[in-house]
């Protein structure tokens, strides 16, 4: 399992961390998670990839977003 920190603006300082089951992803790569409420989802951009679990529950990241797919669907 991947352990990975996006931002969801290229500009944030701060990261969120979500665990990768699907596909390996790597740093720069866009990826799909649940908004803050639960009910979209939002494209964002991976910042880092580790393999270590964090003292915190973690989301999933639902998947990968291809270079063809609009970024909000």
């Amino acid at each position: 399992m991947q352990y990975v920190a996006v931002k969801f603006r290229a500009e944030d300082k701060r990261t969120y961390t979500y665990h990768n089951e699907g596909e390996p992803v790597r740093k720069g790569d866009r990826v799909k998670v649940l908004d803050q409420l639960g009910n979209g989802r939002k494209t964002v951009t991976v910042d880092s990839v580790g393999d270590q679990r964090p003292p915190f529950a973690t989301k999933p990241i639902l998947g990968k977003v291809e270079e063809d797919q609009r970024d909000d669907d």
